[in-house]
């Protein structure tokens, strides 16, 4: 999708995954070096310290079974916590979460043209994005949190123990 980006806007990968070396090598085939800056994986603890500078959190995981199709991933609520707004694949917890905190949007893609046209129509709409972050922000607060679920864990827990 890198190819179809205006100037402005850059792709950043943080971390080095199964998938790096075929997206390095795709981006030298593509001389991408100006539209995709990598970073290497950095400690989960100095994550949060990067992920704030971000103007748009990717999470476009394709569905490829059932799991990746109902779970919700953590960097979703990562980008909640930090204030960023999320552009997510439509997985059925993306949908659920996303328009409920009103954090960004869910959107399928059949082409990397798709996605990168629509990157940048959408990040031309600077005061929509910063809502979504803002709004993000106050959910991750208020309801999507380890502190406001963890008491509903440990009942359904006690109750799986008791049987």
């Amino acid at each position: 999708s890198a190819r179809w980006l205006n100037d402005e806007n850059i792709l950043v990968i943080i971390g080095s995954g199964q998938l790096a070396p075929m997206l390095h090598n795709h981006v030298a085939k593509y001389n991408l070096q100006e539209k995709v800056k990598f970073i290497p994986r950095v400690d989960y603890k100095d994550l949060l310290s990067y992920t704030p500078s971000a103007s748009l959190g990717l999470m476009l995981i394709e569905h490829i079974n059932l799991s990746k199709k109902y779970s919700l991933a953590n960097k979703v609520t990562e980008y909640m916590a930090c204030g960023v707004p999320v552009l997510a694949s439509e997985s059925t917890e993306n949908i659920r979460i996303i328009s409920q905190a009103n954090s960004g949007v869910t959107k399928s893609f059949s082409t990397g043209e798709e996605i990168g046209k629509f990157l940048n129509e959408l990040m031309k709409n600077e005061t929509q994005l910063k809502e979504w972050g803002r709004n993000g922000r106050h959910a991750f607060e208020s309801e999507f949190n380890w502190e406001k679920h963890e008491p509903i864990f440990f009942e359904a827990f006690k109750k799986v123990l008791e049987k």
